[in-house]
């Protein structure tokens, strides 16, 4: 059964983000099999999604505090854009340049892990 899965953007410079970006796809597989495939697509999405751009811009740390309490995928999910047990990563693009270190795999089902405690 195909499901609903994500790559979501976060652009921005070190310390503000301007702007969220998503590109869906309908796939199915398993949890790996899915964030491997949008992984796949990091580079192509970040400069092919559409992009929403913030009325003012926020600061990094206090966007990374307000998705730890509440993600993005929820106010995605609230919007229509995704279910909201999709599966997504969640992509820092600073000064155009993708940052996949901070590339968070996560699932709307359950408690989602806290990446900095890992």
């Amino acid at each position: 059964m195909k499901e609903s899965i994500v790559n979501i953007f976060v652009y921005g410079d070190e310390t503000h983000i301007h702007a969220i970006g998503w590109r869906v796809y309908e796939r199915s597989g398993t949890y790996e099999e899915l964030t491997s495939f949008l992984q796949s697509r990091v580079q192509q999405d970040s400069r092919s999604a559409p992009r929403d751009s913030l009325k003012e811009p926020i600061l990094r740390r206090d966007f990374e505090a307000r998705d730890r309490l509440s993600p993005l995928a929820d106010a995605l999910a609230a919007a229509g854009v995704v279910d909201e047990n999709s599966v997504y990563c969640l992509t820092h693009i600073m000064n155009d340049e993708v940052r996949v270190e901070e590339t968070r795999n996560e699932s709307g089902s359950g408690v989602a892990p806290d990446y900095l405690q890992l």
